[in-house]
């Protein structure tokens, strides 16, 4: 047996108007030097198998469908601290992945 590290990142749909191309572009940067970053600390832990997950839309919604299509065994996510009033109004991906995952889920903190 042996484990695969799954890391996410996923953006809310942008539409409209007031999206234009140099704003993609500049996601689309972001996205693919987060994705070296990640490659290089998961290699220099002798991580080998890793994949990377990126999607738009809702973030728990696509954690939750890949880690059912996958069979996760364990789903470990970060949190960053909101508040009580403001996860209460906004809710938080942590929250909605504890309540919808199939299997265990670990939240840290940062």
């Amino acid at each position: 047996m042996f484990f695969v590290l799954w890391l996410f990142h996923i953006c809310s749909v942008l539409r409209g108007p007031h999206v234009h191309r140099e704003l993609l572009e500049e996601i689309k940067q972001k996205v693919e030097t987060l994705e070296d970053k990640y490659s290089k600390k998961m290699e220099d832990c002798g991580i080998r198998h890793g994949k990377f997950v990126k999607k738009h839309g809702d973030a728990g919604e696509a954690i939750i469908a890949v880690a059912e299509k996958e069979k996760a065994n364990l789903i470990v996510t970060g949190c960053r601290g909101m508040g009580l009033l403001r996860r209460t109004f906004l809710g938080s991906v942590s929250d909605y992945v504890m309540h919808h995952a199939h299997c265990p889920v670990l939240v840290c903190r940062k």
